[in-house]
């Protein structure tokens, strides 16, 4: 009898351990029904999952191709940080009047509590880009690389950069404020310096929740492996111990630019024609017309608000296009790059002036009312040019010297001379006659009055005055019969 107990004893014993390793097989196995163990992200899954960083939902799935919103990403990265619940309860009370303003998801709310306690993302941001018609907008590769960067502590050594080469096919593209960032996360094995298939970096594309664990599982072994703690910053975004700098309200206009690689030397003249230089750099935070742009956007002409540090830095700008209209004579044109013309057109108190501008690569221009390319206008012609930011974006123009064909309709006096014409298909034109104008008909010198309506011309203007017509009559042939002949 004891010997039986003792063979159920070892059986039970054996069943056990035979449990528990499968137990543990299993748990390295395939944990989410729609990520194969030989999946590319299998094991950064698994991981952000193990820790609570990334996890599935309750129905056995990851859905790894799914795109990642901006508000779950930097929830995400909050998970990076161990935070004792005391910490993470004051964290969301601070935002807790911002987060009903916003009607942020309750199971948002710690997440963002904690982004925004340890500066990875600002209010302003999450007001203006998290959300749009209420619904989260997807995050952006290269904005993920800016949360990212500041999630690892890697700010500052991203703002401290003076050389940077990204080895993606498409750089252009990539903001060079963003660019640092990118630069950064390069360097840390967050972002493959391989880029995809073309070797594109892809800065506007979404990133899914695949991509998302492989970049926060590196980001987690950096912050463990580096002991990176960030401040916590108050509600105004800055940290506790970091004083605010005071700054000052500036309002003119850009009247000039000297770009470089990393700042921009702008001079803003005010009101009361005073010029200052201000210093441009990539943390300046700049709108225009409403949209966020960069530093290289900015153009001389843009009126502007700009906040303002005591060392002349540009913490804010505020910039609006200008559009002028000007109506005039083409004084000069040089249309090799950059092309520029000048004006000559009259004030409001009628006195000729005479003003430059570059030529906008886009130029619209029309000659005489069709489609032409600037070289097809000349200096002379009559032109109502529409000025952008300095910047000429449309030409309508009307040679200064042009030609007609047609028969007259008639000449009117209006009280001036005028002269219509219709020309063979079957158009209208009008144009005054001036007073030293050259008239001929049937190559004989003529006064205005000889002519005829139904006479053949050819017209000369210059400046929409004819200055010489040539007119042939027209012969035609009557059929009828003499009804009498009176001879006196």
């Amino acid at each position: 009898m004891k010997m039986r107990q003792l063979k159920n004893a070892k059986f039970v014993s054996l069943f056990v351990v035979a449990l528990l390793i499968l137990s543990s097989s299993l748990a390295y196995a395939q944990v989410f029904t729609d990520v194969a163990d030989d999946h590319w992200a299998s094991e950064y899954i698994k991981k952000m999952n193990r820790l609570g960083i990334i996890t599935g939902y309750d129905d056995a799935t990851f859905r790894p191709n799914d795109s990642v919103t901006k508000i779950q990403a930097v929830v995400m990265m909050a998970r990076l940080f161990d935070l004792q619940d005391d910490e993470k309860d004051e964290m969301k009370d601070r935002y807790e009047n911002f987060f009903e303003e916003m009607d942020i998801e309750p199971w948002y709310q710690e997440g963002l509590a904690i982004a925004l306690s340890k500066g990875i993302v600002s209010k302003e941001v999450v007001e203006k880009e998290f959300y749009e018609d209420g619904k989260a907008t997807p995050a952006e590769k290269a904005e993920i690389c800016i949360y990212l960067t500041r999630a690892m502590g890697l700010e500052e050594e991203a703002k401290n950069k003076t050389i940077i080469y990204l080895p993606f096919t498409d750089v252009e593209l990539i903001p060079s404020k963003v660019q640092p960032y990118i630069d950064v996360m390069v360097d840390k094995g967050v972002i493959n310096s391989k880029g995809d298939g073309e070797g594109k970096f892809n800065p506007n594309s979404t990133v899914t929740r695949a991509i998302m664990a492989k970049m926060l599982s590196v980001a987690y072994d950096y912050i463990d492996e580096n002991d990176v703690e960030l401040d916590t910053v108050n509600n105004n975004g800055t940290t506790n111990e970091t004083k605010v700098e005071e700054t000052t309200t500036v309002n003119g206009t850009i009247s000039g630019l000297i770009k470089g690689n990393t700042e921009v030397y702008m001079t803003i003249k005010d009101e009361d024609g005073d010029k200052i230089a201000y210093i441009v750099n990539e943390d300046t935070d700049i709108s225009i017309d409403g949209k966020d742009a960069d530093m290289e956007d900015l153009e001389e002409g843009l009126i502007v608000e700009a906040e303002v540090t005591e060392e002349h830095n540009v913490v804010t700008l505020k910039a609006e296009s200008v559009i002028e209209e000007y109506s005039g004579k083409l004084k000069s044109l040089i249309i090799f790059d950059p092309a520029m013309l000048t004006i000559e057109y009259k004030n409001e108190e009628d006195e000729t002036q005479t003003k430059g501008f570059y030529i906008a690569d886009e130029v619209e221009i029309t000659l005489d009312g069709e489609e032409a390319d600037i070289d097809d206008i000349s200096e002379g012609d009559i032109i109502d040019i529409e000025v952008k930011n300095n910047r000429v974006e449309k030409i309508d123009a009307e040679s200064r010297y042009k030609e007609i064909e047609g028969n007259i309709v008639e000449v009117k006096f209006d009280p001036e001379p005028v002269l219509v014409v219709k020309d063979e298909d079957e158009i209208i034109h009008e144009y005054l006659i001036d007073e030293d104008a050259d008239i001929e008909r049937n190559d004989k010198n003529v006064e205005l009055t000889d002519l005829r309506k139904g006479d053949e011309v050819e017209v000369k203007i210059e400046y929409n005055i004819i200055t010489d017509i040539e007119a042939e009559v027209v012969e035609g042939e009557d059929e009828g019969i003499i009804k009498a002949i009176l001879i006196f």
